[in-house]
This record gives structure tokens, C-alpha cells and sequence, in this order.
């Protein structure tokens, strides 16, 4: 029996704490989903290296007890995703890390859930980088009455000192997702989710050396002050600044928790 399958009879218990929260749900209770995100955690985590095959349906239904219907659904989740692919008298196979979707919300998080390799984590920031300024910039141009609301809501518990550490981190996930939003791009829309990711890996980081939230809190007031009064220039270049000054801090040797 292959020892990377966990828990005999049952699953790694779904993580709902740490979900995206662009609007994509975090795998359900249904077994393919299960069998999905446990699957996606091994391989993207490397337990399952590229090109090499996964158990057979039979082995995985007889591990897990449960049909072969539900193995064939949750590999066609891993099969969507660019993950894995079926191949004639080799089974299924670990694709190139090249073909994965790295950007889809769901792959995102079963990496949130495993332990993603610093390099891939820069990958991130640099792309934070590079859109989330011009995000803002549209942002300061576009937003509706309900963008403010909700990114001075969002402000508001960041800065709270009655609220727990954990509950402002949430909260900054929420204000630079409200920033994507209010950029009103469609295009944008997508890069949500690697937004989001690159700020919980912020967090991480800060949060296993004791940095609080609240030691960005003057940059996140710039920006909303910023989208406020639609000064475009002001928003870009204080996003800007606040993400550079996230990302120099980390070594490039540093494993997200």
C-alpha cells in the first residue's frame, strides 16, 4: 500500500478556516472533492514527483473504501486542473509543473494547505507587484459607494485593537481583495485569488516572527485615504510601496508555515 495515502477509511479533515475568499467555496464534503484535495495536496507538495503515476482506481477505492465512481471524479478534478493526466498501459501520470493551473482558486488552495516552495511564493509576489498597483490605480478612479464601505470596513477591524491578530489578517485579505474588485476589470477578477495568496503568505511569515498586522496599518490608511479622494498616482505608488516593503523582508530560503 502506498504510504503517502492518508487516513485509512477517511480523508484529511477540510481546512474551512483558511478557504479563498474570492467566492470560491472550499472543497465541499462530497468525496470527490475530498479525494481531490487530498490527491492535489500530495502532488503539489511534491509527494508525488512529475511523471510519475498515482495508485490505480483500485487501489485507491480499496484504501479510502469507497467506489471507484468517486475515485474517477476526484481524478477528473486533478485532470481539469492540469495536475494529472491519464496515459495509456503508464496510468495516471504527474503532469510538468509547467502545465498546472497554478492561478486557479482551488490549486491555490491545497497549496495554502501543504507547504509551497519559496520560489514559487516570490512567483507570487512579483505578480502581485505587478498588478495590484495599477488595481489600485483603477480602483481610485472607479470605485462605487460600496467599495469604500467595505474597504473602511475592512480598515476598521485591521485597526481595531480589540479584535484577535487572526481576525485583522482576515481582514487585510478582504481589503486587497475589495481593491481587485473595485478596479471594476473583469480580467482582474481571476488574479483575485493569487492576491489573496501572496497576502496569507505575507501573514505566515510575519505572523512565526511576531510582526502584527497592525505594522502596516499607516500604508493601508494611505491607500484608502488614497481611493478616497480617486488620487490614482497616490494609490498606485503607496500599494506599491507597501508590497515591496512585504516582500524585501523575507529571505529567499523561507517556507511558508
Amino acid at each position: 500500500m502506498d504510504l503517502r495515502l492518508e487516513n485509512q477509511g477517511g480523508f484529511l479533515p477540510i481546512q474551512h478556516g483558511i478557504a479563498p475568499t474570492n467566492g470560491t467555496a472550499a472543497p465541499s464534503s462530497r468525496l470527490s472533492d475530498s479525494i481531490a484535495q487530498q490527491l492535489g495536496m500530495d502532488i503539489v507538495c511534491g509527494l508525488y514527483a512529475v511523471g510519475e503515476a498515482l495508485p490505480t482506481e483500485v487501489t485507491l477505492a480499496a484504501h479510502w473504501n469507497v467506489s471507484r465512481t468517486a475515485i474517477r471524479e476526484g481524478l477528473a478534478i486533478l485532470i481539469s486542473k492540469g495536475l494529472i493526466e491519464p496515459r495509456k498501459k503508464a496510468g495516471t501520470i504527474v503532469t510538468e509543473r509547467g502545465r498546472w493551473h497554478l492561478l486557479d482558486p482551488l490549486v491555490l488552495f491545497w497549496m495554502r494547505l501543504s507547504d509551497p516552495d519559496e520560489r514559487f511564493i516570490r512567483s507570487l509576489f512579483e505578480l502581485r507587484l505587478t498588478i495590484e498597483p495599477q488595481a489600485a490605480g483603477l480602483a481610485a478612479r472607479r470605485r462605487t459607494d460600496r467599495d469604500l464601505i467595505r474597504l473602511q470596513k475592512a480598515f476598521d477591524i485591521m485597526s481595531d485593537d480589540k479584535r484577535t491578530e487572526e481576525t485583522a489578517r482576515r481582514a487585510e485579505i478582504q481589503f486587497h481583495r475589495t481593491i481587485i474588485e473595485a478596479a471594476n476589470n473583469p480580467v482582474l477578477l481571476p488574479l483575485a485569488a493569487s492576491i489573496e495568496a501572496a497576502v496569507f503568505w505575507t501573514n505566515s511569515y510575519k505572523s512565526r516572527r511576531n510582526i502584527p498586522v497592525r505594522a502596516s496599518l499607516e500604508e493601508h490608511r494611505m491607500i484608502l485615504d488614497a481611493v478616497l479622494r480617486e488620487d490614482d498616482a497616490q494609490a498606485r505608488w503607496v500599494t506599491e510601496t507597501l508590497i515591496r516593503s512585504t516582500l524585501e523582508p523575507i529571505p529567499a530560503n523561507t517556507r511558508a508555515a
